[in-house]
């Protein structure tokens, strides 16, 4: 007969574990238990508690300020967090609206430049006055043009 021991998952885990306590190489251990290299380094790693994020290279202030901006923070908060300057804040901020299909929104910041002030407060006068619908708006234009024409 042969002295072959078939052994299930858990106990390959704790053979594993084992002979990486008494210091054998990954190489002794592969070929101790018959696991492949990755396996075995996962449950090592699992072990040890070491991450399998630790070797990924750390993100681009770029990508860490899109993410900040998909949380909700505002552009001052990014610059901050991140030590950037204002205008590379406001040039990812800009990126982040064609990214993330707010493209209208970037239109608007470009032709409006200096008018956001102006917008934004006609935005919460409308707001204010339940003037939110297409139609509503439609018609207070014309009231208004037709006011300008008389």
């Amino acid at each position: 007969m042969s002295d072959i021991v078939l052994l299930n998952k858990h106990q390959k885990k704790a053979l594993v574990i084992e002979l990486y306590n008494q210091g054998k190489t990954r190489r002794q251990i592969a070929e101790t238990v018959h696991m492949s290299f990755k396996d075995m380094a996962d449950i090592i790693n699992e072990y040890t508690g070491e991450d399998k994020q630790v070797n990924k290279p750390e993100k681009s202030k770029d990508s860490r300020a899109f993410e900040l901006f998909l949380q909700g923070k505002q552009s001052v908060e990014v610059a901050i967090e991140l030590d950037m300057p204002a205008d590379k804040v406001e040039e990812l901020h800009v990126q982040y609206w064609r990214l993330s299909k707010l493209d209208n929104l970037e239109i608007l910041y470009h032709e409006a430049e200096y008018s956001l002030s102006l917008l934004l407060r006609l935005h919460n006068i409308l707001k204010d006055k339940r003037i939110t619908k297409d139609k509503d708006i439609s018609d207070l234009i014309e009231l208004a043009n037709w006011f300008t024409r008389s």
